[in-house]
Formats: C-alpha cells, sequence, structure tokens
C-alpha cells in the first residue's frame, strides 16, 4: 500500500472523529449534530364548538396525524411543505367521529394562539 493512500484513509478518519465528536474547545453536543436533537416542526390548530375551544400544537410528519378534541377525533391530511416553509395553511382536516350539531369549526392559527 503507498504511504500516500495510508496518509489519506488516516487523515479522513481523523476528520469524521472530529466531527463526531467535536473538539475540547468546542461545546457541541453530539445531539445537537443530529436530527433527533432538533424539536419537531409544528402547527398551531384551533378546535372550536361554540364557547369551547382547543387550541394545541399539532407536529408535522408530512403525512397524516390523529387527534381528539372536544369529544370528537379528527384527522389532519398533513401537505409536503414544512411548517417553516409555509406548509400549515397546506393542512386539511377530516372529522372521523362526532356528536355534534353543528359541526366543531377546525383551522389553523398563528403560533400565539396555542402558547398558554
Amino acid at each position: 500500500m503507498k504511504f500516500s493512500t495510508l496518509l489519506g484513509t488516516f487523515a479522513l478518519s481523523t476528520l469524521e472523529a472530529h466531527r463526531a465528536y467535536a473538539s475540547p474547545l468546542e461545546a457541541v453536543s453530539p445531539g445537537a449534530q443530529s436530527l433527533e436533537g432538533r424539536a419537531a416542526e409544528t402547527c398551531c390548530v384551533l378546535i372550536q364548538h361554540g364557547n369551547e375551544r382547543d387550541a394545541r400544537f399539532v407536529a408535522y410528519n408530512g403525512k397524516s396525524a390523529s387527534f381528539t378534541s372536544l369529544n370528537c377525533q379528527f384527522t389532519i391530511h398533513q401537505g409536503p411543505t414544512p411548517p417553516s416553509r409555509g406548509g400549515c395553511t397546506e393542512w386539511k382536516t377530516d372529522l372521523v367521529l362526532c356528536h355534534y350539531d353543528p359541526l366543531p369549526v377546525f383551522s389553523i392559527q398563528p403560533a400565539n394562539v396555542c402558547q398558554k
């Protein structure tokens, strides 16, 4: 094996180790470098029926999310665009099961509505 190949392999493995563990001088945790360590993107959903209201954050997964609110079951169909790029406006809802008449109203709201 050539010396330059060995040296290149050592340099690459050193760079990978540095990236994975950071140097002692850098305050970067391994969790901060991974996607799992980041907070999920959410949209603020408001369900209203008469004087009752339920505001909650629903996590974005690009698919569907089901939840119960005001004794009704809902399924939210999320679009492909993440909330950070305005994707909340694409969300649609299906009322799966509800015994109210009239039915509750579903709407997407600014984040401050869901902050309690």
